[in-house]
């Protein structure tokens, strides 16, 4: 179902595809809930641990932002003592604002904090659809899902709609990513 990247390039944008590739795995396909039951738990477990690596990432930006700052703050300080210059506490916040490393260990910071917060969405969520498949296979057991057209004994026909009711399903899915 989902695969593990195999490349270590960009963690960031790793994270990126393995968190997308999960969502997409919340669909329910009320054809098939035996095996979405099955799955659940194993889904849930990598969505936690995806979220534990993002959380910790997350962390990890967040030292190299205070180390990045505290660099920047520490170079501003000694600059303005070499040039025998005064500078006010504002200035030195302005300067360390200013300083290239500073902005991109807090753009990196920040990227990490927008997706560790889609993770622990996507967390939430793979929480909700163990709810919703339990309910499912309620109204599965309830005869909700059958079709009086389509008999039991007709498999062939029962797959016909199953199939046409998987593509219906893709199709809204790739509208909705190509026009969010």
């Amino acid at each position: 179902m989902v695969q593990r990247l195999t490349r270590r390039s960009n963690p960031l944008l790793e994270s990126e595809a393995l968190l997308e590739e999960y969502a997409e795995a919340l669909l329910i396909d009320k054809y098939s809930l035996d095996a979405g039951l099955i799955e659940q738990p194993t889904v849930y477990y990598n969505v936690g641990v995806g979220y534990a690596n993002a959380m910790s990432a997350r962390d990890f930006a967040r030292a190299e932002l205070d180390r990045a700052k505290a660099d920047a703050d520490r170079e501003v300080r000694n600059q303005a003592m070499d040039e025998n210059v005064r500078i006010t506490e504002a200035q030195v916040a302005n300067r360390i604002l200013e300083d290239p490393l500073y902005q991109a260990a807090n753009r990196n910071y920040l990227d990490w904090k927008a997706l560790t917060e889609k993770w622990i969405a996507l967390k939430e969520s793979f929480g909700q659809r163990a709810y919703a498949l339990r309910d499912m296979c309620q109204l599965w057991i309830s005869n909700y899902y059958a079709d009086t057209a389509i008999h039991s004994d007709n498999a062939e026909a029962r797959d016909r709609v199953a199939s046409s009711a998987r593509v219906q399903e893709a199709e809204q899915r790739r509208r909705r990513r190509e026009n969010p």
